[in-house]
């Protein structure tokens, strides 16, 4: 993050002729060393993770006492993240300045239209997962530990997940694992040791793929995602097709011998409608999610 604070202070200005310049420039250390002799907003990045892996700055002070100075920070930073659209998700990355030493009524941080000009993005970060989109401001209060208000400059970052490079390492190994199912409920074999061992099988990768899941994108399963809706329905499904199975598809069932036209034509409606019903409701959850 690079940012650019702006202020005045007559106590600082001098006299161009006489310096032989209209500006005073420092950098790095020696502008640290200029900030400790002269009064400066404390500015402070609030939501930052630890300390910043780097901290550059650099100062420049105007013959008329205009103060400018520039800080590149490099750091973690913390912030909320709603999942309850995920994989076709939006966030919000805020950035929060404020300062670490004087109230309110002693300073206010302010983004001015003009600044926009000079207001950039990185399209293309280093999470290759995502997209960044644009940015706006907003200027907020809060209460600091002295129970003073304290101005609060927020920078919202939008951006945007690559859907596309999730939604394949997720939904292909999904349906692949969903497709035991159709074996289980299609052929006539009536051996239900053999059709327990696939769905159990298919059980036990479907907990391997969720856990995947969680470990690459935390809280993908652990909270209310579309994934996690249908992972979950999809282990329901799983366990339904072999119960259908047993009970309702046997031939050899006392109510299946007694009622063999009818048993027929309930095998026959079951072995299409619970898996296209159960693929609705999958593809609802994502519809869902992607509007």
């Amino acid at each position: 993050v690079e940012f650019t604070l702006k202020w005045s202070d007559s106590r600082l200005a001098f006299d161009a002729q006489r310096e032989g310049r209209t500006q005073k420039q420092f950098s790095e250390r020696a502008a640290a060393q200029e900030l400790d002799k002269m009064w400066h907003p404390a500015a402070a990045l609030r939501n930052i993770i630890g300390s910043p892996r780097s901290d550059e700055a650099g100062l420049i002070i105007g013959a008329g006492g205009e103060v400018t100075l520039v800080r590149l920070v490099d750091a973690s930073f913390r912030f909320p993240i709603d999942m309850t659209e995920f994989p076709f998700d939006d966030l919000i990355l805020p950035i929060e300045l404020t300062s670490s030493r004087f109230a309110q009524t002693e300073v206010v941080f302010t983004h001015f239209a003009r600044d926009d000009a000079v207001t950039t993005l990185n399209p293309n970060p280093r999470a290759s997962s995502w997209r960044l989109q644009s940015l706006y401001f907003d200027q907020k209060e809060y209460v600091g530990w002295n129970g003073e208000n304290r101005s609060l400059l927020v920078v919202n970052i939008e951006a945007k997940r690559k859907s596309g490079q999730v939604v394949l390492r997720i939904f292909v190994p999904f349906f692949m694992i969903m497709m035991s199912s159709l074996f289980v409920l299609w052929l006539p074999d009536t051996n239900y040791f053999g059709k327990g061992t696939m769905i159990f099988s298919a059980v036990i990768a479907l907990v391997a793929l969720t856990f995947t899941l969680e470990s690459n994108f935390p809280g993908s399963m652990s909270l209310q995602t579309p994934v996690s809706l249908v992972m979950t329905t999809g282990f329901i499904y799983l366990v339904s097709a072999l119960i259908l199975n047993i009970l309702v598809m046997n031939p050899e069932a006392v109510w299946a011998k007694k009622h063999s036209y009818l048993a027929a034509e309930v095998r026959s409606i079951i072995k299409w409608a619970v898996p296209v019903l159960m693929l609705v409701i999958w593809l609802s959850l994502i519809l869902r999610a992607m509007v």
